[in-house]
């Protein structure tokens, strides 16, 4: 800042300048660890250089706590720690000098911690589910610090982003046999074991069933026959089969047999038009997906045809391989003739003995009508070629 003292004639002006010094800022962060573990050595602190200071003055509290070495410019200092210092807490101080006094004190705390050991197990909502099923996993931890991290591994690779850094998880894209285990970080610096990977949960996922690969059975009846029999087959993972007939008023399907893979279908009698016949694989996971067939039910003229009923007869096995054996309770001709599931004639016999056999090892696989016509009427009987 110029000054001048005005003077009287013949004395002497004096000019010149003077300037106003300050005290230091203060340093800022001090850079170095916020936790020190017990039986460290010593710890390193350093700020960057405030312009006006011309030495640094670095203290702990408390003072027994360590010993503070500084480098040459005073922005450095070593901290060489009480070896038997244990979950205190030490405040780091450090301010600038110069000619004009003591500047501004930057503080730091440092948390001196104790060893302590990383761990995680793992829980699983279930271990046994259906395919689709989520699963749930839960994390339980110790000593992980203010941010621990979790990384979930399935069968030894990261899971799905899903999955990831939480301590409790949720997916449902498991397959069977699939491991789950963690890794688990803590963020204190006096962990050991750190990270630490929990335990292995293995996953047993059940499917659901598959279509069936077969739904034999005719493709047209009469308004006379009452009730048709269907059959199915094929699916993998099925327990029972379950049976549909739409629409409703159509009539009524049930299951029956082994597994319920026979369908029985009883018509309503007023019933006339297409029905579509279903059928899908059951088991403790749900249903699978419905096969179906369209069956077209056509009116016959009651009087055209005489029925003399399906008790009067019998044939086994049902369903059969190689040779069906036929059972009638009188001894009278007959012409027994065998149809495929499309009305297709494909075997035909006359017959005069009360029981016998017939060779069915040459036919594909499906339902078949067997009709039998002598002079007391026509009867019917569907059998499963397997």
């Amino acid at each position: 800042m110029p000054y001048h003292r005005d003077g009287i004639a013949g004395s002497t002006v004096y000019t010149g300048a003077f300037y106003i010094e300050r005290k230091p800022y203060a340093p800022g962060q001090i850079f170095g660890d916020d936790q020190v573990c017990t039986g460290s050595t010593f710890s390193t602190y350093a700020i960057n250089a405030i312009s006006n200071a011309e030495s640094y003055n670095w203290y702990i509290i408390p003072d027994t706590a360590g010993n503070l070495i500084t480098s040459a410019n005073g922005t450095q200092a070593d901290l060489y720690w009480n070896e038997n210092l244990s979950n205190i807490t030490v405040q780091l101080g450090v301010a600038g000098q110069n000619y004009c006094g003591t500047g501004d004190t930057s503080l730091k705390v440092i948390e001196i911690s104790n060893t302590v050991v990383a761990g995680v197990t793992i829980q699983a909502s279930e271990t046994e589910v259906c395919e689709d099923e989520a699963v749930t996993f839960y994390a339980n931890w110790q000593n992980g610090g203010n941010n621990p991290q979790f990384t979930w591994f399935l069968n030894g690779a990261p899971a799905p982003g899903v999955m990831q850094n939480n301590d409790t998880v949720t997916y449902d894209g498991f397959e069977d046999g699939d491991d789950v285990y963690c890794r688990f970080t803590s963020s204190s610096a006096c962990a050991t074991n750190n990270p630490a990977i929990s335990n292995t949960i293995s996953l047993t996922v059940n499917p659901k069933p598959s279509v069936p690969s077969i739904l034999a059975g005719p493709d047209s009846v009469g308004s006379n026959v009452q009730e048709v029999v269907f059959v199915t087959a094929g699916a993998a993972y099925v327990e029972y089969y379950q049976w549909l007939i739409a629409p409703a008023s159509a009539g009524t399907i049930t299951g029956q047999g082994t597994n319920q893979v026979n369908g029985l279908l009883t018509w309503n009698p007023d019933w006339l038009g297409n029905a579509r016949v279903m059928v899908r694989a059951m088991n403790a996971c749900g249903g699978g997906p419905y096969l179906e067939k369209i069956v077209h039910r056509y009116y016959v003229d009651p009087t055209a045809i005489t029925d003399v009923g399906q008790n009067t007869w019998k044939i086994y096995p049902n369903p059969v391989r190689n040779r069906l054996y036929y059972y009638f309770s009188t001894s009278v001709k007959r012409t027994l003739t065998v149809y495929s599931s499309h009305g297709k004639l494909v075997r035909q016999a006359n017959l005069t003995r009360a029981s016998g056999e017939l060779d069915v090892s040459v036919l594909s696989k499906g339902m078949y009508l067997l009709v039998v016509q002598s002079a007391n009427g026509v009867s019917r009987k569907w059998f499963v070629k397997l």
